[in-house]
């Protein structure tokens, strides 16, 4: 069951980063001058695909999995895919490398609980 603050982080997530579609014309344009360097257009791409990789993540994430911790890993799957050149069309792989990545650290053993403090 997902906790009361996680509820609370995924709405104020996908508040903030509520952006409108862009063309595929200014994806490929973008994606092709980040590719070359250029880090105001890969900022901007990322930007533009923060929402759909949250919605893609809140499909795929294990009941009880922080969140936080998801989107976390989802965002870095996006950076990923922007950046690598021998992909064509980051987001026709998005829903599956997230997937993967979450499968990935789902299986991770947890680190053991610190010593509390008294």
């Amino acid at each position: 069951m997902k906790s009361i603050g996680d509820n609370d982080f995924l709405e104020g997530y996908l508040w903030g980063v509520h952006r409108g579609a862009i063309s595929r014309r200014d994806e490929r344009e973008l994606l092709s001058r980040a590719r070359s360097g250029d880090s105001l257009a890969l900022d901007s791409l990322i930007q533009n695909y923060l929402e759909l990789t949250a919605l893609i993540t809140l499909k795929l994430v294990r009941e009880g999995f922080p969140m936080r911790t998801a989107i976390q890993e989802s965002n870095a799957v996006l950076t990923n895919l922007l950046q690598d050149s021998s992909v064509e069309e980051p987001v026709l792989l998005l829903a599956d490398m997230i997937h993967r990545a979450l499968q990935r650290i789902d299986r991770q053993p947890s680190a053991p609980p610190s010593p509390e403090r008294e």
